[in-house]
């Protein structure tokens, strides 16, 4: 066992390019809940995005996908809609 202190300076040393950074989907939707009353529209643009990324894991787990199949289900049918935020929020 090691303390995280220990983890983290492993983390710090290795080199950015070669760690792929996951964040948790439903913290970052709770931070745009949390904001939500400074920027209604905007943050209702993500929070309906991620509803429908979470329906989709749902649909993916009801259907008991293997973690292959729920990947390139996800590819196919969340990365689209997640792809498509940036357009509406930050207009060109």
């Amino acid at each position: 066992m090691s303390s995280f202190l220990t983890y983290s300076v492993r983390l710090q040393e290795m080199d950015e390019a070669s760690v792929i950074r996951c964040h948790c989907l439903a913290h970052g939707r709770r931070q745009f809940s949390d904001i939500a009353e400074v920027f209604p529209v905007e943050c209702r643009v993500v929070i309906d995005v991620l509803k429908q990324v979470f329906d989709h894991d749902e649909e993916a787990c009801d259907k008991q996908m293997s973690p292959q199949a729920r990947l390139v289900y996800h590819q196919e049918y969340s990365r689209p809609i997640m792809e498509g935020v940036p357009k509406v929020l930050i207009p060109c």
